[in-house]
């Protein structure tokens, strides 16, 4: 039966140990602010791990290395939609990697998945034996002791990066300092650093870096202690990162909900951590969780109910976004939230058609100068007058509710307009030169 518990009372080192000592079978989930990673164990070992988050998905982190195109990965993934194939299995067939590529970067993403999961001291966690992840999944083979000894050593390299980034939302500017050439020479820093321009908050850098934002403020981290980039001063936080740690708050005692089935698993009755001594040769963790109650935000709930009925989803995501901060482990909330962003996205694809082409009405300078958020100042630079908006919400690292949400947002705006194919060619030569 199913191990539920929360993260602020069994720390994510104790349940790595547990599942390796007990040489468990199973899939541990963790979740936070809606964002869920897998870890599937095989007699203690990690053979495979997952995560919904987008700027975590494998073509995400193959374009940020460098290792494909976006030309690679957008073939790929419309081969993908059109077969079912593994992504990893096209890339390869279409000549973009090799095996051994995806041998290695898989194994890479897993570790820095699991690593992140260091930081989220609030989650939900829920195990699952003998259940499987997707058996689409490239398999890994990795050690709790290493994922131990790496993962505590982000944790405080984190901390001592927060110890001078104290929010996503400074500024950083250049210094006079010339850039060494080992800098200058890697294709990420060369990245990040076009995108200190004193104007810039950390937030906003880090989108645009197309890679793990640990590996992002490590690069701004080494910049600010070598003095080759100083803080100008800080903005107000309008997309949090790593340096944004939630405030931590509580769970139910007893959840109502039944956690979706994962992989082969059927859903079943939740059983406390208590019932981990039921399994043969396990040992009870050192920190059992005993989770207060709370009353939930009833308030909040019936206000976010009734904006959905009047159809608007944004105010409603926007108020249980909030509320889901506070309220992390509300069944309630969570569902509510799933569906908001459903009916958003449903009521978007009329005005906002996958195959539709964003073009610019304004200048770009006019653009950047403009209060549209970092969201969308990334989509901005993948708008070329010829990509459609279905190439939009493969490549951006964001979910597709995000995406569609920061486009409207650019058309209501009059910034932007959407152009059916059909069209864009009879009125190409009336839209200016602007791009």
């Amino acid at each position: 039966m199913p191990v539920f518990g929360n993260l602020t009372t069994m720390s994510l080192p104790d349940l790595l140990q547990w599942a390796a000592m007990a040489q468990k079978t199973g899939v541990l989930e963790i979740e936070r602010n809606g964002i869920c990673r897998g870890i599937e164990f095989r007699k203690g070992f990690i053979g495979a791990c997952s995560s919904d988050d987008p700027s975590n998905r494998i073509g995400q982190v193959l374009l940020s290395r460098g290792k494909i195109r976006a030309e690679h990965l957008t073939e790929a993934l419309t081969r993908q939609e059109q077969t079912g194939q593994n992504l990893c299995v096209i890339l390869i067939d279409l000549g973009a990697l090799t095996q051994e590529d995806v041998a290695r970067f898989i194994a890479t993403k897993a570790e820095e998945t699991i690593h992140s999961l260091f930081d989220w001291e609030d989650a939900i966690f829920r195990f699952y034996e003998g259940a499987t992840l997707d058996s689409n999944l490239v398999e890994v083979s990795l050690t709790v002791n290493d994922i131990l000894l790496k993962g505590l050593q982000h944790r405080d390299e984190l901390k001592l990066m927060r110890g001078i980034f104290k929010t996503s939302g400074i500024v950083l500017k250049r210094s006079d300092r010339a850039i060494p050439d080992e800098l200058m020479s890697n294709q990420l820093a060369r990245r990040i650093l076009g995108q200190i321009d004193g104007i810039r908050t950390i937030s906003e850098i880090l989108l645009h870096s197309h890679t793990s934002e640990f590996l992002a403020v490590k690069l701004l981290y080494r910049l600010h202690q070598t003095r080759l980039v100083k803080i100008m001063g800080d903005q107000p936080v309008s997309s949090p990162t790593i340096l944004d740690p939630p405030e931590p708050s509580f769970m139910p005692q007893k959840p109502s909900w039944k956690p979706p089935a994962v992989g082969t698993c059927p859903p079943q009755e939740l059983l406390s951590v208590d019932g981990i001594a039921d399994s043969p040769g396990a040992e009870i963790p050192s920190a059992a969780p005993t989770l207060p109650g709370e009353n939930g935000p009833n308030a909040e709930i019936a206000v976010a109910d009734r904006l959905m009925q009047r159809g608007e989803y944004g105010a409603a995501m926007e108020l249980l976004g909030a509320t889901s901060r506070a309220h992390p482990g509300n069944d309630q909330i969570r569902d509510l939230i799933s569906t908001a962003e459903l009916s958003f996205v449903e009521a978007s694809r009329i005005t906002i058609s996958p195959d539709r082409i964003p073009i610019f009405l304004k200048p770009t300078e006019q653009i950047d100068k403009a209060n549209i958020g970092p969201d969308a100042a990334y989509l901005v630079s993948l708008i070329d007058g010829k990509s459609d908006i279905k190439s939009m919400l493969w490549l951006a690292p964001m979910s597709e509710m995000e995406t569609l949400r920061a486009l409207q947002r650019m058309v209501d705006m009059e910034l932007i307009a959407l152009k059916d194919p059909a069209d864009l060619h009879q009125d190409l030569d009336a839209v200016p030169n602007i791009i």
